[in-house]
């Protein structure tokens, strides 16, 4: 079973998401939501003992963290967790410095357009993050 979190401000990406993980894992996965960073930041912490195996998560959402951006600030908060260093990270984003922003991360990233292209384009992307 993989445990999965997505993050978003935009309840229509967060039942986009939703929807298309279950889409394509079907039954093998568990999908958790929240609207904002510092709400998926205590659902992360309150999952330590059974960590997310995937984390989603947006990159422009509440603006009380400047100068960082909201994503950028929850995967640094999550990455100081020792139990979650083995866990996919993927920010997601229309931002077009997207890909600056994950490799200082040292995460990976998914644009929004590729994502809501198709369902296959999507499935492309995890796969191949989730190697």
């Amino acid at each position: 079973m993989i445990k999965a979190l997505v993050v978003d401000d935009s309840t229509g990406w967060l039942s986009f998401h939703k929807n298309a993980l279950e889409e394509i894992y079907g039954q093998e996965i568990d999908v958790d939501c929240s609207i904002c960073a510092r709400n998926g930041y205590d659902m992360v912490y309150n999952n330590m003992a059974e960590p997310y195996d995937l984390i989603i998560s947006d990159l422009q959402m509440e603006s009380d963290f400047a100068p960082q951006l909201a994503g950028e600030w929850f995967v640094e908060q999550v990455k100081l967790l020792s139990a979650y260093r083995k866990t996919a990270i993927i920010i997601m984003s229309g931002s077009i410095n997207i890909d600056m922003v994950a490799n200082s991360l040292n995460v990976a990233y998914l644009r929004k357009s590729t994502a809501a292209r198709d369902l296959n384009s999507y499935k492309l992307a995890l796969d191949e993050i989730l190697k």
